[in-house]
């Protein structure tokens, strides 16, 4: 990985967590955003999938807050990453598509100088009036599914090797895996469960599901090379093409489990689910990943 390029963080840089980093300044113009993408948020020099679309879902919660207040959380975003963001000043627009009494949908698109980079769809809905209509409930599941190994059952343990100098935004989070898995797979099965929390110890809101849904070690390393060191060789970049992620619950949360299965990989191109519980286990986050293997030094490409 000596070839590769990692961002520079001088004496004086500013770290974040993620709501400074996510954080948009409203212009003159109604709908339309500045912000800037930031170092520490990235893999390697481009910002972090997950963390781009925590940006989208907080540009379009601050719209909803000022705008449509009675709608305040985003239970549903379906966002495409057509061009390759980088570190630095972006603009930002939210345009209303359809504000409904119960469900509202806009579409947020986030330009970095001439380039469109990102398109989503945005559904914001209220949590607290959807639990007062008393609408519709399905009937207790007994026994409850289990989505992932229970919290007391793993162990904390930060992820080495595997790339994670070139995973920068990594750090961002404490991790506990289920104990006798490496860094919560078995093998090379294309699945992992892991426990997540802020290593900054703030809560989790519902916006940063979207970093959140987004941030594990990808799956396809299982099945790279063995260096002589026994870790695996990191040759390869994942980036997102295509996210969904579907809220269910408000939140806060403390510690998050998450667990990750790719469904099929073909010809360099991987369908991904991701369950995310809170710690009683309770589902409170969907999400479907569109990503893609390319060859690690196209992580140093220009815009």
């Amino acid at each position: 990985m000596s070839d590769i390029m990692l961002p520079k963080f001088p004496k004086d840089f500013k770290y974040r967590n993620l709501a400074e980093a996510t954080e948009v300044t409203e212009t003159a113009e109604k709908g339309v955003y500045t912000g800037s993408l930031h170092a520490d948020w990235c893999i390697g020099v481009v910002p972090h999938g997950g963390y781009l679309t925590s940006v989208l879902l907080n540009a379009s919660a601050t719209y909803f807050n000022k705008y449509h207040a009675d709608q305040p959380d985003a239970i549903h975003i379906s966002q495409t990453f057509s061009t390759r963001c980088s570190i630095g000043p972006f603009r930002l627009t939210v345009v209303p598509i359809k504000i409904g009494r119960q469900y509202s949908f806009v579409r947020v698109e986030l330009f970095q100088g001439k380039h469109l980079c990102l398109t989503a769809v945005v559904t914001h809905a209220s949590f607290a009036q959807e639990a007062a209509s008393k609408g519709l409930n399905g009937p207790e599941m007994v026994p409850k599914p289990r989505y992932i190994t229970p919290f007391e059952e793993c162990e904390g343990q930060e992820p080495k090797g595997r790339g994670a100098d070139f995973r920068v935004a990594e750090k961002k989070l404490n991790y506990r895996f289920p104990k006798g898995t490496v860094y919560g797979s078995r093998g090379n099965e294309l699945r992992r469960e892991q426990w997540v929390s802020f290593a900054d110890g703030k809560d989790i809101m519902p916006t940063d599901l979207g970093m959140i849904s987004d941030m594990f070690i990808p799956l396809p390393i299982n099945l790279a090379p063995l260096s002589p060191n026994g870790e695996r060789m990191v040759t390869s970049w994942y980036p997102t093409l295509w996210l969904s992620l579907e809220v269910k619950k408000p939140g806060p949360w403390r510690w998050v489990g998450v667990f990750v299965e790719i469904k099929k990989l073909e010809n360099g191109r991987s369908d991904i689910e991701v369950i995310i519980t809170d710690e009683k286990g309770e589902l409170i986050g969907l999400s479907r990943h569109l990503a893609i293997v390319v060859s690690i030094a196209r992580n140093n490409a220009k815009l």
